[in-house]
């Protein structure tokens, strides 16, 4: 299979052919029903959930305060759905669930929707898309689903950054996440750990250690400052994180200015006066990424 040769860079409105309008569900005639793009107002048991959905983990309060939201106002935004391989009445989600959900529990029977004919590719950008840019996924999710775009269609970093709307570097550290023990992603994704947290543990060379960090920072409620000293020092007693003395601000200053510089994780060992700078890097591309940056080209 060849790597997609169409432009990179699109967003929904490229992806669905039109952009989308305020609508409210709760208005009394029927949406007019076209084979492709129109409007129409169909049952929701009629229709099925995205196989593509990214998201893992819906938060029970937002989606009350959403469906109190829809009884009182309707559905602003139509869901995006397309119809089911099987044909028949029946639809599948491509956009929405959040929506789908919460009009469920509103009470609503119909929700209004956008008919499209969209490839399967598709469906998975744009529901990647549309949470990508509503900031709705967790990291872990997000991974995932730069993940499985990169497996499923064989793009490449590049190609991910283009079209979901990041840096390249950004894409690269998020998928990095997924080298992670399970045990630290689930706590990722229940958001007992940031992400700020999990990017300082990929600094560690052992597994065991990472979730031993983990445990710490979960008892002793560590800021992400406070791992980050305690890695970039190389303590080896993880027992006293909490009570280290500070660093010297001038170190951390100049530590974090070289970080946004190259784009990845940086290490100054030592004082203003001697030590060394640890630069690290996770593929060949990343590699000749931070040379070119350092060499100014």
């Amino acid at each position: 299979m060849s790597t997609p040769s169409r432009s990179l860079g699109r967003g929904l409105g490229s992806l669905l052919g039109r952009s989308v309008g305020p609508l409210q569900s709760s208005a009394k005639p029927a949406y007019p029903t076209m084979p492709s793009g129109g409007l129409l107002l169909i049952p929701i048991d009629k229709i099925k959930q995205n196989p593509y959905q990214p998201r893992e983990v819906f938060d029970v309060e937002k989606l009350q305060e959403l469906a109190a939201s829809i009884r009182v106002h309707g559905i602003i935004e139509p869901l995006v759905v397309s119809k089911t391989a099987e044909g028949g009445d029946g639809y599948e989600l491509i956009s929405g669930e959040r929506r789908l959900r919460a009009a469920g529990l509103a009470g609503l029977t119909e929700v209004p929707v956008i008919l499209k004919d969209v490839s399967r590719r598709d469906k998975l950008e744009i529901a990647i898309i549309e949470n990508v840019q509503r900031e709705d996924l967790n990291p872990i999710e997000r991974a995932k689903s730069y993940d499985r775009l990169m497996t499923e269609f064989r793009y490449t970093q590049e190609d991910v950054a283009k079209r979901v709307g990041k840096s390249r570097e950004s894409v690269a550290n998020t998928l990095r996440l997924l080298k992670l023990p399970m045990k630290i992603q689930e706590y990722i994704q229940s958001g007992k750990l940031t992400e700020g947290h999990a990017k300082i543990l990929l600094g560690i060379a052992e597994p065991a250690k990472q979730v031993e960090y983990a445990e710490i920072i979960l008892r002793d409620r560590l800021t992400v400052r406070q791992l980050s000293d305690s890695v970039s020092t190389g303590r080896s007693s993880v027992s006293k994180i909490g009570q280290q003395k500070p660093r010297n601000p001038n170190v951390s200053v100049l530590e974090n200015n070289i970080r946004s510089a190259l784009g990845t994780k940086v290490a100054i060992v030592g004082t203003e006066s001697s030590g060394k700078i640890i630069i690290d890097y996770y593929s060949a591309e990343d590699l000749r990424g931070i040379v070119d940056k350092i060499a100014g080209k």
